[in-house]
């Protein structure tokens, strides 16, 4: 367990809530009570709360910084289409309440030397971290980042967050997951929270146990339900626990008066869904992390044959994937892996898209704001969300640069520190280091990648255009030529380097929309 949480009690955890913020509601059971939510008594501050975090979010992303036409807020929201971005309660915005520069992210999760020297081996635990609010003002400023993390992904257009669920009744992780849900409702923007119990984490739990903490999450006003009113219940790896541990569970809900659908996100759908079918409302994945691995996935087919016009499904969308802790990665191959995710989802029709995810920075899947990748993911989705639900590109209203490029020219098997643990790619890209340009056009135009005396350049039309090159030391410069003249043009925020001090997979980058934000990153303790 992080050391941080060893001397923090439940109260710090909550911002310091105090303990009359805090109430059981009644019990499912006579046996048993229902566990208690964070931040869920009525003299709660959380009005105060919003209006901090959403000052914050105002001036972190105005109207100014959209590049495109946004889609009229009601019209996302009474969509069909369902946008939800998994929560991985590890990893909240603030452990301390601190600068960014000398925060816990990043004096231990970044330094190779953090958390008792645990991941020396693999250069530290993490390759970047959250660029959240710093320090806040109050005693509930951990409710306060709560409410910023929902404000932010309703910005996109994001229905809500499933909110990876490990630990039930009481723990940091419940604390985390149970202030969410206060947060949406307080924010008033309609806002919601899918359950996902974490399977792979609760394997030991029995379904009453189960049922007694959904229950209490269930009743609060802000747990997602379908137009129907059955709770939505998306576990992951479901099939860490037998068929009859989830029907026990569906059992329990119904007996408690809370009728539930079933949409699993299975690691493994192809070995498990026909075992599992006959209790669902709909399937889903974890998901691909490579792009031909997504474009050659045929999960959604094999559910559609078995279920028919009436199959629910849920694409899994991912921007990369990166484990120094585990000495993993895969080759997302800068934006192609999340753009051929966000179309295939386009493409497929999906009921749900399941952004995998908002901030598991342990695997670099986030698409949160973050300190090596910045607002690009997070920008991006935006333009997909909109595209999604609304079943057209949006109008593209100034012309912008977005770009990724790794921060070293990445190789495999030789870490440059004697010892270190090699990562080791899976999947089936092939490894590549290339620098990326993704232009937002108004109109036709030339795009150009300039590395010393290299030039790249593409004639693209109007709309989302990609130029890639293949990287080389230095900073990329990158150009949006009209009529013989740059209309827009963005050096690269990052130099790459030949090694860095451990190795680094990680695609980072940057804008011509938004300022580059300094946030005690790791390249920066390097």
């Amino acid at each position: 367990m992080n050391p941080l949480f060893l001397r923090m009690s439940r109260r710090q955890l909550l911002g310091a809530v105090s303990v009359g913020a805090l109430f059981a509601t009644r019990p499912w059971s006579s046996q048993a009570e229902e566990p208690i939510l964070a931040g869920s008594a009525p003299d709660f501050p959380w009005g105060e709360l919003v209006t901090t975090a959403r000052s914050f979010v105002d001036r972190e992303s105005p109207d100014s910084v959209w590049p495109f036409e946004r889609a009229d807020p009601t019209a996302l929201a009474n969509s069909e289409r369902k946008v939800f971005c998994h929560y991985f309660t590890p990893f909240p915005l603030s452990f301390d309440n601190t600068a960014l520069d000398d925060d816990y992210y990043r004096r231990q999760y970044l330094e190779r030397a953090g958390e008792g020297g645990k991941f020396a081996h693999v250069g530290g635990y993490l390759r970047e971290r959250p660029l959240g609010a710093g320090m806040l003002p109050g005693a509930h400023w951990q409710a306060t980042n709560a409410v910023i993390d929902v404000l932010r992904a309703q910005r996109i257009g994001a229905d809500g967050f499933g909110v990876d669920l490990q630990q039930l009744a009481s723990g940091r992780y419940w604390d985390n997951a149970t202030a969410l849900f206060g947060a949406a409702l307080a924010s008033g923007t309609g806002f919601r929270i899918l359950i996902e119990p974490d399977a792979d984490i609760l394997k030991s739990v029995q379904p009453d146990e189960l049922v007694r903490s959904l229950v209490a999450l269930g009743r609060h006003p802000a747990a997602y339900r379908l137009p129907d009113g059955r709770l939505l219940l998306a576990p992951f790896a479901p099939e860490e626990r037998p068929v009859s541990f989830w029907q026990a569970t569906l059992d329990g809900l119904r007996r408690a008066n809370m009728p539930a659908a079933f949409l699993p996100v299975f690691n493994n759908l192809l070995a498990h869904a026909q075992a599992f079918a006959p209790i669902c409302y709909g399937m889903s994945e974890w998901g691909n992390r490579d792009p031909e691995s997504v474009d050659a996935d045929t999960a959604v087919d094999i559910w559609r044959k078995m279920k028919g016009d009436a199959a629910v499904w849920m694409e899994a969308i991912t921007p990369q994937d990166d484990q120094p802790k585990t000495s993993i990665f895969w080759e997302c191959a800068n934006t192609e892996l999340f753009r051929h995710c966000w179309m295939k989802a386009i493409r497929e029709k999906a009921h749900f898209a399941h952004v995998i995810t908002w901030n598991d920075y342990s695997e670099a899947t986030e698409i949160e704001p973050s300190s090596g990748t910045q607002f690009v993911f997070y920008d991006l989705s935006a333009y997909y969300i909109s595209w999604f639900k609304l079943g057209k590109a949006p109008r593209i209203l100034r012309d912008t640069i977005y770009y990724t490029h790794r921060r070293e020219i990445f190789t495999t098997g030789h870490p440059p520190v004697p010892g270190d643990k090699p990562l080791r790619q899976l999947g089936r890209g092939v490894l590549r280091n290339d620098v990326e340009m993704v232009a937002l056009l108004t109109r036709p135009a030339t795009l150009v990648i300039r590395q010393g005396d290299a030039i790249q350049h593409l004639e693209a039309d109007a709309g989302l255009s990609v130029l890639k090159a293949p990287a080389r030391l230095g900073q990329p410069e990158f150009q949006i030529i009209r009529d013989g003249k740059p209309v827009v043009e963005k050096r690269s925020d990052w130099t790459i380097i030949d090694r860095s001090s451990a190795e680094d997979p990680l695609y980072v980058g940057g804008s011509t929309n938004r300022a580059f934000v300094r946030g005690g990153d790791w390249h920066e303790t390097q």
